[in-house]
């Protein structure tokens, strides 16, 4: 998969004064530069995630090794494949701060990339712009707690979604807007959507009825946007 974060590799108005360099020097100067900075930007992912990032270069927008060849007004840019990694360490610690008492909890969590449900982290499309992670555990709300009720799990003192979403943006945040929210699940025919309609029918008048389930069918969820 290829969910990817670019990095400009320099800035030529920041970076030094090219004057009296002739192209060919300038073009030296500018690739130099750029294999600093796209050195630093991998220690950097290396040290975050506890392994080499894989990158491609596109040298005046075309994939090139040969950052060499860059023309002296040209750009580098240095693309890391992190959108994977990053996915699977908000679902594995989603995971791992579920309460557990038969799995079913853990059981109920799904992951949607662009609307779409999918099997795992690993499944996630290219070119893919948010992925949604929420429970269709009716209950998912009563384990996460609000503002007016506590989380009712011991084992979850602080909630699932919104504790996870804080941790995420605050290790991934420079690189996706990670974010607690309510969502619904798409594609219907789940555990959730038979307790919703089944709780919101006990409401009198249509309206009220659709307001419920509406209401019931969100679930807390964590929400990463790819920039």
């Amino acid at each position: 998969m290829s969910i990817e974060t670019k990095i400009k590799a320099f800035d030529r108005d920041t970076l030094f004064d090219l004057g009296g360099l002739s192209p060919e020097e300038q073009s030296a100067a500018l690739a130099e530069f750029a294999r600093q900075e796209i050195a630093a930007a991998a220690a950097q992912n290396k040290a975050a995630l506890g392994h080499e990032v894989d990158y491609d270069t596109f040298v005046d927008g075309t994939k090139s090794s040969r950052l060499e060849s860059v023309s002296p007004t040209g750009t580098i840019v240095a693309e890391f494949d992190l959108g994977a990694d990053l996915v699977q360490w908000v679902w594995d610690e989603i995971q791992k701060h579920s309460p557990v008492l038969t799995g079913a909890f853990k059981r109920s969590q799904r992951l949607f990339a662009d609307g779409v449900e999918i099997e795992s982290p690993a499944d996630i499309p290219a070119g893919v712009e948010e992925i949604v992670i929420l429970s269709v555990a009716p209950y998912a709300r009563k384990i996460e707690g609000n503002n007016r009720r506590s989380p009712e799990s011991s084992q979850a003192p602080d909630g699932v979604y919104e504790a996870v979403a804080a941790m995420a943006a605050a290790r991934y945040g420079n690189q996706a807007n990670i974010r607690f929210t309510f969502r619904e699940p798409m594609g219907g025919a789940t555990e959730l959507e038979q307790w919703a309609r089944a709780h919101s029918s006990r409401e009198d008048g249509s309206a009220k009825q659709r307001r419920q389930y509406a209401k019931d069918i969100r679930q807390p969820a964590v929400v990463i946007s790819f920039r």
